[in-house]
C-alpha cells in the first residue's frame, strides 16, 4: 500500500461474542524492516514471534455485533512493542481481516480523529435521534493521541 500517514482508521464488526477473531496489519519501518501487528482474541499477553507482534486485544469483542472504528496509531504502537529497535514508522503495507469480522473500510491520515470529526466518506449510519456511541464504538490502539493545547 505505502501509506505513510501515522493514524490507521479501520471499520470492523465482530460476527459475535466468544467467537474468535484477527486482524494482521503489516507495516514497514525506516530500517526496511516488514512487521506484522496481530490482533487478536487468541492472545492473552503482547509477545513477539520473529517479524510478528501478537497483540491481544480485548476491549473488541464486547463490540460485537455493531460497527468498530478501530483506530491505531502506528508509530505509537511500534515504539511501544520494538523501543526504536526496528527503526521508526515508514509505511503500512497491508491489511488483513480474518475469522468471523466484517471489514467495511479503512483510510490512514496524519490528523487525529474523534466520531464528531470523521470524515464524511467514512461515516457510519445513526438512527434518528441516536449519538454515535450509541449505535457504535470507538477504539484507540495504543491509546487515544495527547491533544495538544494551543
Amino acid at each position: 500500500l505505502g501509506l505513510s500517514e501515522q493514524y490507521l482508521y479501520l471499520q470492523v464488526k465482530l460476527a459475535g461474542r466468544g467467537k474468535p477473531f484477527a486482524l494482521h496489519v503489516d507495516i514497514l519501518t525506516t530500517d526496511r524492516s516488514v512487521l506484522r501487528f496481530s490482533f487478536s482474541s487468541r492472545f492473552a499477553t503482547p509477545k513477539r514471534c520473529g517479524s510478528q507482534l501478537l497483540l491481544p486485544c480485548p476491549d473488541l469483542p464486547p463490540t460485537a455485533g455493531k460497527w468498530t472504528v478501530l483506530c491505531i496509531d502506528l508509530p505509537a504502537l511500534l515504539w511501544i512493542h520494538t523501543a526504536n529497535r526496528e527503526g521508526d514508522f515508514h509505511a503500512l503495507r497491508g491489511i488483513v481481516a480474518c475469522s468471523n469480522m466484517s471489514f467495511r473500510s479503512a483510510f490512514t491520515s496524519s490528523m487525529a480523529f474523534n466520531p464528531a470529526t470523521l470524515p464524511k466518506d467514512f461515516s457510519l449510519p445513526l438512527a434518528p435521534g441516536r449519538s454515535f456511541a450509541d449505535s457504535h464504538h470507538w477504539i484507540w490502539k495504543p491509546a487515544p493521541p495527547q491533544q495538544e493545547n494551543g
